[in-house]
């Protein structure tokens, strides 16, 4: 796993407390605003379905793991240059991440067959905070982008 893949990950469970509650608080609102005629109740269906196919995905996305660090590894050992300090390694890192993240996102938007794969994650019919977790499974087409980002000098260890 790259050193930007391991930020990533912590900044991620990180996250998850404050996303949970972000999610209760906002179904409650909701529910509270329906409850006065306001506007429509939560879909709890819809919440479900997001947060099962959120767990699926990162289930997926954790088994892809090695394969990744081998892929990541092979491409560190061919770098264009060699990044000396963990900042400078940081700060490419997150860069090149979320370059090779566009890249990524835009193809899946652009290309019909991996359309295919990616328009779940824009299926639901409600828009609130648990549609994030709508992700799609499988992320095979991740390796053709994320594991580049060591060639660029940034250590998948």
């Amino acid at each position: 796993m790259s050193r930007i893949s391991k930020v990533n990950t912590w900044i991620s469970v990180g996250a998850l407390g404050a996303f949970v509650a972000s999610v209760a608080w906002e179904r409650r609102l909701i529910a509270r605003r329906a409850a006065r005629g306001e506007g429509e109740p939560y879909v709890d269906a819809d919440a479900k379905t997001s947060i099962a196919m959120g767990t699926v995905s990162t289930l997926v996305k954790a088994s892809m793991l090695p394969l990744d660090h081998a892929i990541s590894t092979r491409l560190y050992e061919r770098r264009f240059i060699t990044l000396r300090s963990k900042g400078a390694q940081l700060v490419v890192g997150m860069v090149a991440w979320d370059l090779a993240y566009y890249w990524w996102h835009r193809t899946h938007h652009r290309s019909r067959i991996l359309w295919a794969s990616h328009s779940q994650h824009h299926s639901s019919q409600e828009f609130n905070l648990s549609t994030a977790l709508r992700q799609e499974t499988p992320q095979v087409t991740e390796l053709a982008f994320f594991p580049f980002v060591a060639l660029l000098g940034v250590t998948p260890d």
